[in-house]
């Protein structure tokens, strides 16, 4: 643990990890995929719905068209 100072008020400030204590040295494995194959799911999600909207900005209006 170490000890530092704000920079502005040179307040002095400790950052104490909080775990449980049965918490695991490092992430296993499958939880990391798991991640980030969430995330990955949570990004196909996003782009299926921004998808048309930005296909629809991308055309000319209907008094443009010719």
């Amino acid at each position: 643990m170490t000890a530092r100072c704000t920079q502005v008020c040179k307040h002095p400030f400790s950052f104490t990890p909080v775990y449980a204590p049965d918490a695991p040295a490092t992430l296993p494995l499958h939880e990391l995929l798991l991640g980030l194959g969430r995330s990955v799911l949570r990004g196909c999600k996003n782009a299926v719905r921004v998808r048309p909207l930005a296909h629809e900005r991308a055309r000319p209006a209907p008094s443009q068209q010719r």
